[in-house]
Order: C-alpha cells, then structure tokens, then sequence
C-alpha cells in the first residue's frame, strides 16, 4: 500500500475446516535483509480466510467476501460485508454488504474509474455454489455525505510510456501531467491487478512526489525497479478530499526487458472421452481409515483421474 509497505489480514490455520481470525499486521520491508518488521495493526470487524483485499489509490485497503471459516467449495460461514482499512488511523470501517457469496476462487481488482469489482467463488465443475456473476462496489471517496458522486479531478494528459533509466546514480526522474483545474493534487500509480486464491500478486502502489503544482505538474517516478516494476499502471489524481480522478494507463518500461516473445505453447493432453464432466468436482470417499475426507476426481495426463492413478 506504500514503498516498502505491506498489509496482511486474516487467514486461518487450516486450509479447509479452519477458523479464521481478524488480525491484521503491516510488514515493512524497507529496512532490507535482517531489517523487517512486523506491526499490529487495528482488527478487521469480520473474522476473515478466503478473502480477497485491494489496495485504492488513496493507499486505503478494500477487504471483501471470505468465510469465517474456511470451508473448500462452500457458501456456509460467508462474511458478506466488506470493510475498508486506513493507513493514516489503522482502523477499518464497515461498508456495504455484498448479495452473492465471494470465497474460495473469488477475485477482486481495482477498475480504472476507482471502483472495485469482485467476481467468482466455486469453480468445482457442477456445484451449487458455483458463482460465475460480478458486482461492483463503489469506495465511499466517490460519494458524497448524501450519497451522489463526488466531483473527480481530471487528468488532461499523461505520458503513455515511462522508460526507467539504466543508472543506479540515479534515484528519480520527472514527469508531467497535465491537470483541467490548477489546485493542489496528489498522485500514485497502481499496478494492475492478477489475482488468484486470495492472492494478488501485482498489488503495489507507489505514491508520486509532486515537484512542481499547477496545470501541468511536475512529478517524481522513483527508478528503483525494486520499487516501480516494470508492467502497467493507472495513474490516479486525488484531489484535496480523496476523490480519485479516472486513472491514465500507463507502462512502465525497462531498458534491460527486451523484445517480448511469446512462450512455447505447451502440449494439451488427450483426455479420455469415459471422464465425464461430472466427476470434476469434490465428492467424498472413505479411505483405509473409516474416515471420511473430501476427494478431487479431475483430469490428469494422458486423461487419466489424477486421484488413485500415476501419470508418467
């Protein structure tokens, strides 16, 4: 959520069957090898695992769906209502409830206008708590005490393109966008989002140093490609309320990527026309024991069931 900076929240011990907790903890990597910490920070108000969080342009995290329990491929225990955590108080604040359960397989990612969609939960073949639907939640930065939208800034322009220079010496460099109005504005890139299993592993939000105010302003983009990876970015304006403009998309290049190639399509095993779809699912089964446990019954190579056969 910041240079450095980063927020983890709930999870539980075990990944079927586990309660979950609400602690929440900010891990600063800024110190280096041998340097991180590890703070508490302010409870989320659900019990949360299976969840999935996105980090604003505001440097606020947006935390929805999970269960408070963690239960595979279920709709039971589902926690509906989202909450929002602030970097500047280390609290989090409830928000509105979601219709439709978000768990395992559910995702969430930042949209370009500053609103958030989540989507998903199930994909276990013919289930019932399969969700294949989306809905949009907007962050209350974009909505007035009375419910209508705030007014946004508006970026005028914005380089498509930032080419990081091939000099450690050198820690920043400058940019301009142009804003409609002259007031004082702030800036951060947020990297798009992909994400998977409550994990999204491109979150990362680099706040922009402003150099000069105005119609055009003058920003600084750190160079430390530990810092700003390469890939792209919205470019968000906040003015002084928080409320972030339409964001600009924006690549961030290296000198050192190289021309992109496409990978290597990797061969498609024949699948056996006797595996019905049907069985792509879990199911439960007695092992040795007497014990029952859940099973997956799925394609594996050369179409073989992937449970109680061995593929070369």
């Amino acid at each position: 959520f910041d240079v450095g900076k980063i927020l983890t929240c709930g999870g539980a011990p075990f990944y079927d069957n586990g309660l979950a907790t609400n602690n929440a903890y900010i891990i600063d990597i800024n110190g280096g090898i041998g340097g991180v910490t590890v703070t508490r920070t302010g409870s989320m108000n659900n019990n949360r695992t299976l969840h999935n969080s996105v980090v604003l342009p505001t440097g606020e995290i947006l935390t929805v769906g999970g269960q408070a329990e963690s239960r595979i491929f279920s709709d039971r225990e589902s926690v509906f209502e989202a909450e929002i955590w602030s970097p500047l108080t280390g609290e989090w604040t409830r928000l509105a409830e979601m219709s439709v359960p978000r768990n395992y397989h559910s995702v969430l990612v930042l949209m370009k206008d500053g609103r958030v969609w989540t989507a998903g939960s199930g994909l276990c073949g013919v289930c019932t708590t399969n969700h294949p639907d989306y809905q949009i939640l907007t962050p209350p930065y974009l909505l007035n005490d009375d419910g209508t939208e705030s007014q946004r800034p508006v970026i005028v322009s914005a380089p498509e393109t930032i080419e990081l220079v091939d000099d450690p010496s050198i820690e920043i460099q400058e940019i301009r966008v142009k804003m409609d109005k002259d007031r004082p504005h702030t800036f951060s890139l947020v990297r798009l989002g992909a994400v998977t299993h409550s994990v999204n592993n491109d979150a990362r939000r680099v706040p922009l140093q402003v150099l000069t105010q105005g119609l055009t302003t003058t920003l600084a983009v750190p160079s430390d490609r530990n810092i700003l990876v390469p890939g792209t970015y919205f470019l968000f304006a906040m003015n002084r309320a928080g409320v972030p403009s339409i964001a600009e998309s924006v690549s961030v290049q290296g000198l050192d990527q190289g021309p992109y190639e496409s990978p290597t399509a990797a061969p498609v095993p024949t699948v056996s026309p006797t595996l019905a779809r049907e069985n792509w699912c879990w199911d439960e089964c007695e092992v040795e024991q007497g014990d029952t446990w859940m099973c997956r019954f799925e394609y594996g190579c050369e179409g073989c069931e992937a449970v109680g056969e061995v593929c070369d």
